[in-house]
């Protein structure tokens, strides 16, 4: 039989919020198999985690718009790792959620140039992927590449999908930006079509970390980082 814990983590887990907006569950979203069988696993573990849904393209390749993920919540608050995708509080209006990629972590110096990402004036290594043609392209040409940052506590390099339409977009060429004390620097994986550390978002304060996104949900479950660096689900 499964005991009340399990069933209750499964509720606050089942129910899928927007990222900036709020959002009901519907009845589909508490028959999802692949929903159950996650809940259960975090609820067995004793894991905190919520279930989010993304609604718009910031995050392409990596999640696309409607995605519903997990994350693990025993991550909010504490430095998250550079490559590490995390939902905060916006800084200057704490009551919209946002979802992005970390690349920056306190004294960190980050810039772009040219649509390449630099850290401590070291470029990020990318290689060309296989042609995109994700719901996110719409009327244009995205070019799909594998970037590539490096961990500091010697783990291996956080390797995830990025979208470029041009090197010259708006905000491809940057001033270097030095990330303060106790705040992350963070951008969307659909570099030209997002909003993040570059404009509107500015520098995240760690304290506003809701959590670390894991695992993709719907529609195509998997997860979203070695499951070895999930304590107690791996």
């Amino acid at each position: 039989m499964i005991g009340r814990r399990a069933v209750l983590g499964y509720l606050a887990f089942a129910a899928p919020i927007l990222v900036a907006q709020p959002a009901r569950a519907g009845f589909a979203d508490l028959l999802d198999p692949g929903q159950w069988w996650m809940a259960l696993r975090f609820a067995w573990a004793g894991v905190p985690a919520k279930s989010f849904r993304i609604p718009g393209q910031s995050m392409a390749p990596t999640l696309e718009p409607g995605d519903t993920f997990a994350v693990d919540l025993r991550a909010a608050g504490t430095l998250p790792r550079r490559g590490d995708i995390v939902v905060f509080r916006l800084p200057r209006d704490r009551s919209v959620l946002f979802v992005k990629r970390v690349v920056g972590l306190p004294t960190d110096r980050v810039q772009l140039m040219g649509g390449r990402l630099f850290i401590n004036h070291q470029m990020a290594r990318w290689r060309e992927a296989e042609p995109y043609a994700g719901p996110s392209r719409r009327n244009a040409t995205l070019r799909h590449y594998i970037e590539s940052l490096p961990v500091d506590d010697g783990a291996p390099p956080a390797e995830y999908g990025i979208l470029e339409q041009t090197g010259a977009a708006p905000f491809d060429e940057t001033p270097e930006y030095v990330v303060p004390a106790d705040h992350c620097f963070v951008l969307g994986d659909n570099r030209d079509y997002s909003s993040d550390s570059r404009a509107d978002v500015g520098y995240v304060p760690i304290e506003n970390i809701l959590g670390r996104v894991i695992y993709r949900l719907r529609p195509d479950p998997g997860w979203l980082v070695p499951s070895e660096t999930v304590p107690g689900l791996g």
